[in-house]
């Protein structure tokens, strides 16, 4: 198995919990505030900057592998030669 492979892995793992623990964050929350104007103003006031932030995040990390990727292995050959 290639380790860009196992490095896809891992980030995508680490997505899925960061989802599902996000899940569980706002059934707790709206379990414990209930369905009012208020919260949902506050929610969306929260989390459009939040979904703007995930965005960027899921790109930077997705091109932050490739390019570590490429840079390891293109060291690894360096140093075997």
């Amino acid at each position: 198995m290639s380790t860009l492979f196992k490095s896809t892995i891992i980030v995508m793992g680490f997505s899925a919990i960061s989802k599902v623990s996000g899940f569980f964050r706002e059934t707790t929350v709206a379990s414990a505030y209930g369905v009012s104007e208020a919260m949902d103003a506050f929610l969306v006031a929260a989390l459009l900057p939040q979904f703007m932030s995930v965005l960027m995040q899921s790109g930077i990390t997705k091109a932050f592998v490739s390019i570590y990727h490429e840079i390891s292995s293109i060291q690894g050959k360096q140093q075997t030669a």
